[in-house]
Order: C-alpha cells, then structure tokens, then sequence
C-alpha cells in the first residue's frame, strides 16, 4: 500500500515591524509638516504686518513743519505808554502756504496784528484778521507793514529783558522769545525805525 507523503506547512509567522523605526518616521513626517506650516502662517503673518504698515503710512496726515522766526525784537516804548510793536522775519519752510491767524501774549490786554500803509498820501493802520506765507518764502514785519500790536500792557517794558508770544498758524501754535531793545539799538540795526517816536505805536 502507497504511503502518502504529506507536507504539513509551518505555523504563518508575521513579518517583524520595527516598532521604534515606524515612530521616528510618523514623528518626522509630523515635525517637517509643522515646520513646512509654520513658515507658511510665518510669511503670511510678515506679508499681512507690511500691508498693514504701508496702509497706516499713507493714511497718516502729513505734519506740516513748523515755521522759522529770526529777528524778533520789540522796542522798549517811551515811560508810561501803553502801547508796543514787535517786528520779525517768520520763515515758512514747509510746502504749503503758511496762514497766521491771531497772537497771544499776557503782556498786554489785546495783541493783534496790525499792516501799516500808506493811500494816497494818507498813512493808514489796519487789523489783519490773517496773514498768509507762500510755500518757501518770508514775510517780514517791519515799520510801515506788517507788525504785532500790544496794546494796554500789563507792564512795563525793559531794555534787556525779553517776552514771550505765541503765533496761531496753520502748521501749529508756535512760541516765540522776543528781546526787547532800546529806540537807540533799534534806530543802528534798523534805518526804518529812524524818525521812529512810534510811527506805528502813535496811531493806537
């Protein structure tokens, strides 16, 4: 009788996994997509703080620059007057037309801004309610034009000494020391104000 020969197969055996390779790889498979994430919110968040930085510059108003005063003086008027004149040169170094709209000053009870002139042959003084400065150009105040009026002062002024005005303008209130000079030392600096006696102080 024929012996069969039967092959009896081996118990499957399931091929071994690395435990510890298949984690290192799923955590940088993880870390590289943090990363890759990570930089792209990075660029974005960069690309969002320029726009929004390049928004706020062209949304901010331009300041104005502040105007320029050189030769401010005020001659010391006569004892017991009650009435005084500033002269100055303010130069407006911005780009758009300077406005003077008023001056303050606690020196005396009213300050204004006066413009002397002369029509046919009759000397006139006038208030100005505004005075304007064309881009990059000066105005003078000076006798016979435009001028700061004090009048009713609070006190007497003093050769030597100095006071203080503020001028409203258009580019910001702008605070000015202002010498005051004896009629001598303003009759050698200034030929205008020779024959002085205060040819704009005597029509307040």
């Amino acid at each position: 009788m024929r012996q069969l020969a039967v092959a009896i197969d081996e118990p499957y055996q399931p091929a071994k996994v690395n435990n510890s390779n298949l984690l290192r790889g799923r955590l940088t498979k993880i870390m590289t997509t943090s990363l890759t994430n990570t930089h792209r919110i990075a660029s974005m968040a960069v690309r969002l703080f320029k726009t929004l930085l390049l928004s706020a510059i062209l949304m901010t108003p331009a300041i104005a620059e502040l105007p320029q005063v050189n030769d401010a003086r005020v001659v010391q008027p006569p004892p017991g007057a009650k009435v005084a004149a500033a002269y100055f040169t303010i130069n407006n170094t911005d780009s758009d037309t300077l406005e003077i709209t008023g001056v303050t000053s606690d020196i005396a009870k009213r300050v204004e801004i006066h413009l002397s002139r002369v029509e046919n042959d009759v000397a006139k003084m006038e208030k100005q309610e505004s005075v304007s400065v064309s881009a990059g150009e000066s105005l003078e105040f000076k006798h016979g034009s435009f001028h700061v009026m004090f009048m009713g002062l609070n006190k007497a002024l003093v050769a030597g000494e100095s006071m203080q005005l503020t001028l409203n303008t258009s580019a910001g209130a702008l605070k000015v020391s202002v010498p005051i000079i004896s009629l001598e030392d303003a009759m050698k600096s200034d030929d205008s104000a020779k024959g002085y006696k205060n040819k704009d102080d005597e029509k307040h």
